[in-house]
């Protein structure tokens, strides 16, 4: 029998209510290793949407005034018994990497891509990497600004940004980075937490940011044993 989103569903999810700030979010993103937040109304515990790491990054977003349901994504409705086909179609149309599986319109547990991948060995196990791999690749220098990769996301929509130096790769840069080393340290900064410290700016290069131990994989290679 084919695995549905209850099978492989993770009850490990935080949850905010939709008219707390912003600044709760990015403090949960701060603090975990999530992919979303999952949102839900105050009054009926029903499920609204996600916030995704890469939402955060839009442009005059002030924290302490934008409420999460402001900047959550309204998600397909996906329950226990749904299949994972629905799922992979879900997460791919609204380009996420997680999405929340409910019952009775109230999130009950959360589905990250990762495991709809490992769960479709008997499918991928003998797809190459260069099939699905996107080809013509979006990155930017080790000396460009912060400021510049956080526009790039943000217009092509991408959550992480090979870096490179003449023409080599030598690092990647993502949300999550962005969230930990910038976003994070202002908001400390701003409540006096870190007085003393010089945090970092958007004017600074991304290479003072960057992950340098990239992980890659060669193209003939299946998505399982990427």
């Amino acid at each position: 029998m084919d695995k549905t989103a209850g099978d492989i569903m993770s009850d490990d999810f935080v949850t905010v209510f939709d008219d707390e700030p912003l600044t709760k979010v990015i403090g949960v993103f701060a603090d975990k290793k999530l992919d979303v937040v999952v949102v839900k109304d105050r009054r009926t515990g029903r499920l609204i949407g996600v916030v995704t790491k890469r939402s955060i990054l839009w442009p005059n977003v002030n924290p302490t005034r934008v409420l999460a349901r402001t900047l959550a994504v309204r998600t397909p409705k996906i329950q226990p018994d749904d299949p994972l086909v629905k799922l992979s179609s879900a997460m791919r149309e609204k380009n996420l990497k997680a999405i929340p599986v409910t019952e009775a319109g109230k999130p009950v547990g959360l589905v990250t891509a990762t495991e709809v991948i490992l769960n479709s060995r008997s499918i991928l196990k003998n797809t190459p990497v260069q099939k699905v791999m996107t080809k013509e690749v979006i990155t930017v220098n080790a000396s460009d600004t912060i400021g510049k990769a956080v526009s790039v996301m943000r217009d092509q929509g991408v959550s992480r940004l090979p870096v490179v130096d003449d023409g080599m790769l030598v690092g990647i840069v993502t949300v999550t980075d962005i969230v930990e080393k910038i976003i994070k340290p202002r908001m400390k900064a701003s409540w006096g937490e870190v007085a003393g410290e010089k945090a970092r700016t958007l004017s600074n290069p991304v290479r003072s940011i960057m992950t340098r131990n990239v992980v890659t994989a060669r193209g003939e290679e299946t998505i399982i044993e990427a």
